[in-house]
């Protein structure tokens, strides 16, 4: 449900819900302010406060699951971080949860996992439930933090470089491809690039508008059973940066690194369609890869990497796909991509970040992501192409 003031009538919202006889409220200090400690109080029931700026880590999740023994259900009060957390919390411990969204920050409401840093650091997407109510005021959300917003438009203006990616791994893996989820953001894409100078400045139709696109999103990851239609190559960087150097950077939200990310991928996207690239089987330097990641991160991406290993077959397989189709290919897939150029115009007017000096990141260790993003994941994208095409050096010396 998305309107103006609904949180004033909370009883009738949650009433149907059938949340049982003791649900608490789960919230951080700055959402507790805006929303939670009303809810809280409107309900009679107890919540769960967390710091500002918490990280949705497993310690995090059995904080909450120790603090809500005996809940009947879990009501979030919150944006990334509390929906992560309260998803994978209750899915656990198999209670429903529902949540009132107080930020357009991401697109993970309506999906079906929770993105949870285990303890060695590695981001890991885990396997939960839907909510069974997903609450947005407009008005909340038009006041939100404007760097939340820009995140969310980032997190949902992506689309283009996901799409892109998915397509390429379809056309040269035959891999499962279903174009469904981003038919439904595209319908209201356009809108959303036309306002997006709104979006910074309170404007409540803007806000619906990506609140719309956010959900769709998420129930788009639901229909294709994980996050394969919101998070590809450019969600890949973000998660090595975060990896390898987030206790060292400045904090920034998820949705401002994809708006950098995103850039990146979306040039790299266009760098590659304009070659006809030929695959070469490359031996990996396992040795290298356990000394950049470190023992723990680097064994795991030495395991998803086995999984998309191009053989000298599979090589062979490739290069007759490009020989015979990569015309049509091209087009296929150019015809779903949004330009750099646009994409930029359209993070700048939202005052979302364009640069990785933006967000506190280093040139040099944001290149070196990118330049091994392609191996903590066995999703084959763009960047895989470029690697296994030799054409990933010559890029990295345009960013």
């Amino acid at each position: 449900l998305i309107g103006n003031n609904i949180a004033d009538d909370v009883h009738s919202l949650i009433s149907p819900l059938n949340l049982g006889d003791n649900p608490i409220v789960v919230c951080d200090t700055a959402t507790n302010y805006v929303l939670g400690e009303k809810i809280a109080e409107i309900l009679g029931v107890q919540k769960i406060v967390l710091a500002d700026r918490v990280k949705a880590h497993e310690k995090r999740v059995s904080e909450i699951r120790e603090k809500s023994s005996g809940a009947t259900a879990l009501i979030a009060v919150g944006s990334g971080t509390i929906n992560d957390l309260c998803k994978y919390s209750s899915y656990l411990d198999g209670i429903p949860y529902i949540i009132f969204g107080t930020a357009l920050s991401m697109n993970g409401y309506a999906s079906a996992n929770a993105t949870i840093e285990t303890a060695d650091g590695y981001k890991k997407s885990f396997p939960a439930h839907l909510p069974k109510a997903i609450f947005f005021d407009t008005k909340i959300l038009a006041n939100a933090p404007r760097r939340l917003t820009a995140s969310g438009f980032a997190d949902t203006i992506c689309r283009s470089t996901v799409q892109a990616d998915w397509l390429l791994s379809h056309k040269l893996f035959g891999t499962d491809y279903n174009p469904k989820p981003f038919d439904w953001l595209i319908e209201n894409e356009e809108k959303l690039i036309n306002n997006s100078h709104k979006l910074n400045k309170g404007d409540e139709y803007s806000s619906q508008i990506l609140a719309d696109s956010l959900i769709l999103s998420g129930l788009g990851m639901y229909v294709c059973g994980g996050s394969y239609p919101a998070s590809q190559g450019e969600h890949l960087i973000a998660h090595t940066m975060d990896m390898l150097h987030g206790h060292t950077m400045r904090p920034s939200f998820h949705g401002e690194q994809i708006a950098v990310t995103t850039l990146t991928m979306a040039k790299l996207q266009e760098f590659m369609l304009s070659t006809k690239p030929v695959i070469r089987t490359k031996q990996i330097n396992e040795k290298g890869v356990l000394e950049f990641f470190g023992r723990d991160l680097g064994e795991h991406c030495l395991n998803e990497l086995e999984k998309k290993y191009i053989t000298p077959e599979k090589a062979h397989k490739i290069n007759e796909i490009i020989d015979n189709n990569w015309q049509n290919i091209r087009a296929e897939i150019s015809a779903k991509m949004l330009p750099y150029e646009k994409l930029k115009r359209a993070l700048e007017l939202a005052q979302a970040p364009v640069n990785p000096e933006e967000i506190g990141w280093n040139r040099d260790q944001y290149r070196s992501a990118v330049k091994h993003a392609f191996l903590i994941r066995d999703r084959f994208t763009f960047l895989d192409l470029a690697y296994y095409s030799e054409n990933l050096e010559n890029f990295l010396e345009t960013i």
